[in-house]
Formats: structure tokens, C-alpha cells, sequence
């Protein structure tokens, strides 16, 4: 695996507590796959910072220096990617992925990625004309008769990974995951798409805790006039499982009624249907 950047470990600290427990396999939020998952890690300490807006995250913790995300695409090699790429094993990772290694240089992790009839053509599309740190990128392509591979870097969890387990994420935490997420919703808006499966299990995260959204077939092209309703309530789904669920959020000494966290929840609600507006949603007080 390539080295990731060391800048944002000590306000995560997902590393420590993360990469040895939780299983790289498909993972649900089903019965039978939450006895296989460990069991609830202890929060780590986060580091005392000053923010400016719950929605803005940690400073300079967005991605943005992944390069990939602003170099162009090359043409897809029109050849199996199993000739030069060994699968090390499967996994569900925002959609089907395998893991593997360079046949004869296998110093580097990859995700091999498939897509096959309609979808294919579009998530090419999709990796061609979305720039953005927050959104999940590929670094070549590949083109068979009937499929095409994207190779993308390994990023080794899913939001869904956190939620099962029961990750306490504190607020600096939970801020920096939503930042990210709403920094991609709002790209997409602004460049007149819409994606219309924001889940847990369709956003990938790396050990140092830089966020991406996968899953890109279903990005769709959204209306002049269309809210996104849909999205905001799947936002706030998801910023509630993090939060904990049901539990979590009954829990007012974890999160008060005052809370930033609170507070953005309840924004998801009330901000006219636009992710734009719902960035606006912030604060000035230290941590």
C-alpha cells in the first residue's frame, strides 16, 4: 500500500484503532455479518483546534492534494487487466471490488473495479468529467468486449464500517467525515448532477481519514428546477448513524441539544432543499 500522509493522524487516529480490527470483507448491516465485525474501539483523543464552521471540518483536510483528482483520464488500455494485475482477494467496498498487486512489481495496493453493460459506459463517463479530492477517482482504465476495469487507489473502508462497529467518533471527527461529504454533494450540484445513493457503504475512507464518494453509477443528471430533498434526507440519515443511531443521539451528555453536531442534524431539515445552503450552517467557538 502506498504511503498515506501523516498530517491528519492525530486528529483521527483512525489508524491506530481501525486498521488492525476491522476485516477488509463485504461487510452489512446484517446479523450474520455484525458478529464478524469487533467489538466497539475507544475514542481516541482529538486534538484541541479552532474552527470556523462545523461544515468546513479540520483546516486543510479535505483531500486536496490527491493529484489524481486533477489529472485527466487516459484512454482506456483495450486489454485485460488481469494480465498485468493479480487479485490478492474480493471485497465489497462500495460496490464489488478486488484487491491486488502488480504482477511483477507488487510493492502497491489498488482496487480493481468492474462495470459491465449501461453502467460501464456511464461510470467511464463519470471518472472522465468529475474532478473533485472527495470523489472517488481512478488511476486507468481498462476495456474488454464486455466490461470495463477502473483501478483506483486503495482506500480500505466504508462509512459502514464505523457505524457497525460502533466507532465514538467525537464532533472534530464527525465534522472532518461531513466537510468532505458535503464538499463532493456541492461539486456535483453545482456541475448539475445529483447522487441518488448517499449511504454509509457508498463512502469510502482511507486510514488517515480522507473521504470519498463511490458507488458512481448512480449519479444521475439533476433537474434546473429539482431540491434535493433526497439527498438532504439521506445526509441526515447517515450523519445520525454516525452519530450513533437511536442511542446515540438519546445520549445528551455525548451530544448535547447544543451541540454543533445537533445542530447540523436539524439543518439537513430545514436548509430549502440545497446542499449549498446546508454548507452555510456553521459556528465560531473553539473545541
Amino acid at each position: 500500500m502506498s504511503a498515506q500522509p501523516k498530517s491528519h493522524d492525530s486528529h483521527f487516529h483512525f489508524v491506530e484503532y481501525l486498521s488492525g480490527n476491522v476485516d477488509p470483507t463485504p461487510t452489512q448491516s446484517s446479523r450474520e455479518h455484525r458478529e464478524k465485525l469487533p467489538t466497539t474501539p475507544k475514542a481516541a483523543p482529538a486534538q484541541q483546534t479552532t474552527r470556523k464552521a462545523f461544515t468546513k471540518g479540520l483546516e486543510g483536510f479535505s483531500g486536496t492534494t490527491n493529484a489524481t483528482a486533477n489529472i485527466n483520464l487516459p484512454l482506456p488500455k483495450k486489454e485485460s487487466p488481469w494480465d498485468t494485475y493479480r487479485k490478492v482477494f474480493s471485497c465489497d467496498l462500495a460496490g464489488d471490488a478486488a484487491v491486488v498487486v502488480h504482477r511483477r512489481h507488487p510493492s502497491e495496493v489498488l482496487l480493481l473495479r468492474s462495470f459491465s453493460g449501461d453502467a460501464a459506459g456511464q461510470v467511464l463517463q463519470w471518472l472522465n468529467q468529475l474532478r473533485h479530492p472527495n470523489i472517488m477517482s481512478a488511476k486507468m482504465c481498462y476495456s474488454t468486449e464486455s466490461s470495463i476495469f477502473a483501478l483506483c487507489e486503495d482506500l480500505p473502508l466504508t462509512l459502514e464500517h464505523l457505524v457497525v462497529c460502533g466507532a465514538r467518533l467525537t464532533e472534530i471527527q464527525l465534522s472532518a467525515i461531513l466537510s468532505q461529504i458535503l464538499d463532493a454533494l456541492s461539486y456535483l450540484a453545482t456541475e448539475g448532477f445529483e447522487h441518488q445513493s448517499v449511504k454509509s457503504s457508498n463512502v469510502l475512507m482511507g486510514l488517515d481519514g480522507v473521504v470519498k464518494i463511490g458507488y458512481l453509477q448512480d449519479i444521475r443528471g439533476q433537474g434546473r428546477i429539482q431540491h434535493q430533498t433526497n439527498t438532504l434526507k439521506a445526509l441526515e440519515t447517515l450523519t445520525m448513524e454516525l452519530m450513533g443511531g437511536t442511542a446515540g443521539m438519546n445520549d445528551v451528555k455525548r451530544w448535547p441539544l447544543d451541540s454543533d453536531a445537533v445542530k447540523f442534524l436539524l439543518a439537513t431539515a430545514s436548509s430549502g432543499g440545497s446542499v449549498v445552503e446546508l454548507k452555510k450552517v456553521g459556528y465560531t467557538e473553539t473545541a
